[in-house]
């Protein structure tokens, strides 16, 4: 499917604030396809030449709701992961994440999007560090999601630069 075609442009768009409006109100394991569709007026068949499956649309809606990673300061991201991501997301990814991060399904999908999009950044990057960047980007991904998951689990409320600060005590990354 060519994706510079403006018709295949139009569908997808149209299916992604869709999704988008739906995952305002309700929990992403809960919506359907058929849901999607038949609110697009778009046929399942048409879907399905589009994505493989409503988690492929949710990537492909993180993709458009994150600037590129092209843009990125490497260094940035790996000492300070939290500031960084709110340079990342655009409105409503943050809203849609706050209502979201307890469904396993979007969970999953979430974390799998920032571990390809950090990868993608450190892929470009002139590595010298003997740490495989693989192993980088897990450790910064998940270790970003524990200390949310932290701030959530035990409601502590600090800033991104304290987060920053803590996250540089706990976890030394080669320098980029």
């Amino acid at each position: 499917m060519n994706d510079n075609d403006l018709r295949v442009r139009k569908t997808k768009q149209q299916l992604q604030r869709v999704l988008i409006q739906l995952l305002q109100t309700t929990t992403f394991s809960k919506i359907t396809v058929k849901q999607i569709c038949d609110t697009t007026l778009i046929n399942r068949t048409t879907f399905y030449q589009h994505y493989h499956d409503k988690s492929d649309l949710l990537y492909d809606m993180f993709e458009g709701l994150t600037i590129d990673n092209h843009n990125l300061a490497l260094h940035r991201l790996m000492n300070e992961p939290f500031t960084m991501f709110v340079e990342i997301v655009k409105a409503p990814l943050p809203d849609i994440i706050s209502k979201q991060n307890s469904d396993p399904e979007f969970h999953w999908t979430y974390r799998q999007y920032f571990l390809n999009y950090y990868m993608e950044a450190l892929n470009r990057a002139n590595w010298s560090s003997t740490i495989p960047k693989e192993l980088v980007a897990y450790t910064l991904v998940n270790n970003a999601f524990s200390f949310l998951e932290w701030q959530a689990d035990l409601n502590v409320t600090i800033s991104e630069r304290e987060l920053n600060a803590l996250f540089r005590r706990m976890i030394k990354l080669p320098d980029v």
